[in-house]
């Protein structure tokens, strides 16, 4: 069989399991793909899917911009003087040590459920992993 035939009966398999697993049973905690997609359209038609993408996106794109505010300067800072990374290179590396999941709990409990605390768990993953580290190892690679 050809991988792209076999992909087409994978992804069917694993419609058929879900769909059999959802009726037999609890829906609550694994509903029928059927009844999953029939709300995701009912929400398509009203209007409510968009919303929720929007309020979806909103965080995210607070959370990123923010990320890239402080990361960017700050890994370039890091990159280009000793003294400063020498002063936040512990803090960095916890960072980097400790699983940024840790971190929703404590973020829920000061921030509650809102805009807010997405928008700081988006910041965390995002200033961590990407533009901080990236830039200060970028910058070091330059000459001075």
């Amino acid at each position: 069989m050809k991988a792209g035939t076999l992909r087409i009966i994978s992804l069917l398999t694993l419609a058929a399991v879900w769909e059999v697993a959802g009726r037999n049973g609890n829906a609550h905690l694994l509903p029928p793909l059927s009844k999953v997609i029939t709300v995701w359209i009912e929400l398509l038609v009203s209007g409510q899917l968009f919303h929720a993408i929007a309020i979806s996106f909103q965080a995210l794109a607070i959370g990123f911009f923010i990320s890239v505010l402080f990361g960017v300067p700050l890994g370039l800072l890091m990159g280009r003087y000793r003294r400063v990374e020498a002063f936040l290179e512990v803090y960095m590396t916890a960072l980097l040590a400790v699983p940024m999941i840790s971190f929703i709990p404590f973020l829920v409990i000061a921030f509650g459920l809102g805009l807010v605390s997405r928008a700081w768990i988006v910041f965390l993953f995002a200033f961590v992993s990407s533009p901080s580290t990236r830039r200060r190892a970028s910058a070091m690679s330059i000459p001075p």
